[in-house]
């Protein structure tokens, strides 16, 4: 939670726009502007602050945050909490809430497992 709590820091009032549009779905890696992959959705930062690649990231495209950190490509030793709350700030984000708003959703699920 405390990775979470420092990618909205940064972004609080940030609004996730799919790069395909609205209709779009969230993408854990997007690419710049250059070329370059960049973390894209709230979860994509989280899990590439833990250490996710971004490559491997890019290959979990579609998967939901529990999937994900299972992928032995991605390894993250995450909390039944910690995920649940994690798929509900991504929900809460897709939804077309700030991030601020997505944290905050994610916090009430993790207190409430």
């Amino acid at each position: 939670m405390n990775t979470l709590r420092a990618v909205v820091a940064e972004k609080p009032g940030f609004v996730y726009e799919p790069p395909d549009g609205p209709d779009g779905g969230c993408m854990y890696v997007h690419e710049d502007e250059h070329g370059r992959q960049v973390p894209g959705c709230l979860v994509g930062h989280v899990y590439n602050r833990l250490g996710a690649s971004l490559d491997a990231l890019s290959l979990n495209e579609g998967h939901g945050p529990s999937f994900v950190a299972s992928d032995p490509a991605v390894r993250l030793d995450l909390s039944f909490r910690a995920l649940h709350a994690l798929a509900e700030a991504q929900k809460s984000q897709d939804m077309g809430d700030t991030w601020s708003e997505a944290l905050g959703a994610a916090e009430r699920e993790f207190e409430r497992q």
